[in-house]
């Protein structure tokens, strides 16, 4: 009896986490996109609230750290290159 409510538990929990993966998958793009871009106009698309802040704060602060950068090596400086692309 335990075994079988084990099982079903464990095969509940499977089916949520597919759900959630799925459901967060597009959000989730969208975040890397704009991460990887440095632009918040991705971060506007995403849906999922507690995503769409953590969006808008990772890419302030990546463009507030190439802002730095630039300020101590010059515009074009390849110290830079990581945070710019």
């Amino acid at each position: 009896m335990v075994k079988k409510i084990a099982l079903y538990l464990v095969g509940a929990l499977v089916i949520i986490s597919i759900f959630l993966a799925s459901y967060f998958d597009k959000d989730n793009n969208l975040r890397d996109e704009a991460i990887r871009m440095g632009d918040t106009f991705y971060c506007k698309k995403i849906e999922v609230s507690f995503i769409k802040k953590k969006c808008f704060e990772i890419v302030e602060r990546k463009l507030s750290l190439l802002k730095k950068c630039r300020s101590e090596n010059g515009y074009n400086a390849k110290e830079c290159n990581n945070l710019a692309y």
